[in-house]
């Protein structure tokens, strides 16, 4: 039961920092933001009801479909939206790339002869998501906006969390560590969505200053 009111408090998280950083989808890297957060909600939703009681085929084949596809996807545009958050908006070409490159290893990663592929893409992916947010958070902090750098430090301590859990380093039952898991990533989802508009609004105060 646990396992399912903490993939509703993943969903939900999740959704209302998509929905918030929706209403802001024109300002540089906050729809990368919202995508982000927004791949995670169906997984959660579907997850709900397999740990509710309802494990059919097609509810636990998209659930891990859609883990699946979050846990490439969720990352790759979290590091963009970060990356632009700090250094502005790229040119067309470039997001682009930024867009498809990830959507491109989905269907290597659900595919079984190619499924190493998007296992390495994603745990890099994670990786390197984790140390921007990290450094992002350092960095906007000393310029100024402790409370944005923090949204993603503790995102990103959030996401941690989840991975360790998600690998038994905590030697907790199979079902605490699930539990645990969406804990740390509705962390994550908090985080990131409090930390990018947090960044958002300290760059809108700058440029009003500079006009």
């Amino acid at each position: 039961m646990t396992n399912t009111l903490f993939e509703i408090v993943l969903m939900l998280a999740a959704l209302v920092g998509a929905v918030r950083l929706f209403g802001h989808r024109d300002r540089p890297g906050l729809d990368f933001a919202c995508a982000a957060l927004l791949i995670v909600v169906p997984a959660a939703f579907f997850g709900a009801i397999r740990y509710g009681g309802y494990p059919t085929h097609l509810v636990v084949l998209a659930n891990e479909t859609i883990s699946l596809m979050a846990m490439i996807l969720g990352p790759s545009w979290t590091i963009a939206a970060i990356v632009i958050l700090l250094r502005g908006q790229p040119g067309r070409m470039a997001l682009g790339v930024l867009w498809l490159l990830p959507a491109i290893i989905v269907p290597l990663a659900v595919a079984e002869a190619t499924a190493p592929v998007g296992d390495i893409y994603a745990q890099m992916a994670s990786l390197v998501m984790l140390v921007l947010m990290l450094a992002a958070g350092i960095v906007i902090a000393i310029r100024g906006s402790v409370a944005a750098g923090a949204g993603f430090i503790v995102g990103a301590a959030g996401y941690a969390g989840a991975a360790l859990a998600s690998m038994g380093f905590y030697g907790l039952s199979a079902s605490t560590s699930m539990d645990v898991f969406h804990i740390g990533l509705a962390i994550w989802a908090a985080g990131l969505a409090y930390g990018a508009l947090a960044t958002d609004a300290v760059k809108r105060r700058d440029e009003a200053h500079s006009v």
